[in-house]
């Protein structure tokens, strides 16, 4: 009993000191009740250790004896085994508490993080040693109390947590409600961090559609109105792989075998590389929306519009052709087209320009932005445009052009074409080149090398207007077809 009532002395002048502290710092305040219920559960346990140390050495010895846990635990009185001589005031005096530094010394309480030392308790937990359940009857989580300025973080095996603080040790029954509340923590995050699916866009199929399709990322759909929709990424079907098998090309596309039955189209693709004959011999179609067709990837547009008969506007202005190596008849034969404008094409990278605006009745077109220096066909490129009054070309670069042969044949409505900057160096086909200019008077030829041409055949066929012809250069060494009569028209 002596040593409880020490003990009791000794809270009552502790308690008496906080209370003095708090007048100068309000935010221990808070606090003081914790502190004023530990005193009954330290009294219980006093009293519970003198029944189990009767008949030892001095009951306030300060040996250590295992907790519940298995971890040592130094007696409230004593430190490292050895005996406390001093008194309760010698021991405040000689190892003062810091009460807000956030740490606590040996196992005492640290009133102001709410955390136990060393074994210690945490009073505001609401669970003690034993993992006493909550009023619900279940576990209850670990909280912090108010004010204590730490935040919460998972703890690492070895006591640290994520923000670098020592993890306090706790008992058995504590360790077993945080594994509980770990548990629930966990499977919250582990629903905040599920995987996030994209939103997908297919297409809606009606009931009454002509026809659908998928291929890849790619949904198509023809609804009854004949408006042909293509989304999605990625190609519309297997790419062709040989540039000379038309047939196959052709015949890639899904929707081919409805062309006549598309209307009007709208396109909302990115990622496409081969548009090859994508509206080829759509001849009804009259409307195409392109505004979210991205072609930056796409790199062969071969027949792409090829034989739409029925479309008179067309806008490809926010086409970029940079990446493009392939426009062989890409506008071929569309005859009702009224207004083109490819101005803002870059065509740096093309090879093939082979009948690109043949059969159109287009009365100009302006190219004077196109750059030529990789092309090597040019073969009928603007035949059959007998709309066309006058062409500019002055920019063009043919010195890899290989093939010339029908480029203006029937181009029967130009009457001024200036190709004084063409480089024929390795031409080796011209036959029909001017086939049916009849409305051409002056034509001057004198810079041409015809070198290696083997190709003359019909040359200036139908030219019937033609006043000046300067041909006076010309090498026809290796010319195997050289038939330059048509209509009684003499070769000079």
């Amino acid at each position: 009993m002596t040593k409880t009532k020490k003990m009791r002395q000794i809270k009552h002048r502790l308690l008496a000191g906080l209370f003095c502290i708090s007048l100068l710092a309000p935010d221990l305040a808070p606090v003081l009740p914790v502190w004023a219920k530990e005193e009954a559960a330290v009294t219980g346990q006093i009293q519970n250790g003198e029944n189990e140390t009767a008949g030892t050495e001095n009951p306030g010895s300060g040996n250590t004896e295992e907790d519940s846990s298995g971890n040592e635990t130094l007696q409230p009185d004593g430190e490292d085994g050895k005996i406390q001589t001093e008194s309760p005031a010698e021991d405040e005096e000689q190892n003062p508490q810091a009460p807000d530094d956030g740490t606590a010394g040996g196992d005492a309480q640290n009133p102001d993080s709410g955390n136990a030392g060393e074994s210690g308790q945490n009073p505001d937990d609401g669970m003690d040693g034993d993992d006493t359940p909550g009023p619900d009857g279940d576990a209850v989580e670990d909280t912090d109390p108010p004010g204590d300025g730490e935040e919460e973080g998972n703890a690492d095996s070895d006591g640290v947590t994520d923000d670098g603080e020592e993890k306090p040790e706790t008992s058995d029954g504590e360790d077993a409600v945080m594994d509980g509340a770990e548990s629930v923590s966990d499977n919250s995050v582990s629903g905040n961090d599920m995987e996030a699916i994209g939103e997908v866009h297919a297409l809606t199929v009606p009931a009454d559609a002509i026809a659908s399709g998928t291929y890849g990322n790619i949904t198509w759909v023809i609804d009854a109105d004949g408006k042909l929709t293509v989304e999605g990424t990625g190609d519309f079907a297997e790419p062709s792989t040989d540039p000379n098998n038309e047939s196959a090309a052709r015949n890639r596309v899904p929707w081919l075998s409805y062309n006549k039955q598309i209307k009007t189209a709208q396109i909302k693709v990115s990622g496409m590389t081969d548009a090859s004959y994508m509206f080829s011999q759509c001849t009804n179609l009259t409307s195409i929306d392109l505004s979210g067709f991205d072609t930056g990837t796409v790199t062969n547009m071969w027949a792409m519009f090829s034989n739409c008969h029925s479309l008179k506007n067309l806008d490809v202005s926010g086409f970029h052709t940079e990446n493009v190596t392939n426009m062989y008849a890409m506008f071929g034969s569309c005859r009702s087209l009224e207004n083109l404008d490819v101005s803002g094409f870059d065509t740096k990278n093309v090879q093939n320009m082979s009948n690109m605006f043949s059969n159109l009745e287009l009365k100009s077109l302006d190219l004077s932005k196109f750059d030529t220096s990789k092309v090597t066909r040019m073969d009928s490129m603007f035949s059959g445009s007998g709309n066309i009054t006058e062409l500019d070309l002055s920019s063009f670069d043919t010195g890899k052009v290989t093939d010339m042969s029908s480029m203006f044949g029937h181009c029967e409505s130009l009457s001024k074409l200036d190709i004084t900057s063409f480089n024929s160096g390795n031409v080796t086909k011209m036959s029909n080149m001017f086939n049916g200019c009849s409305n051409l008077t002056n034509l001057d030829l004198s810079h041409f090398n015809t070198a290696k041409v083997q190709l003359m055949d019909n040359m200036f066929a139908r030219c019937s207007n033609l006043v000046n012809l300067n041909v006076r250069n010309f090498d026809t060494a290796q010319v195997i077809r050289l038939k330059m009569r048509s209509r009684g028209y003499p070769f000079p």
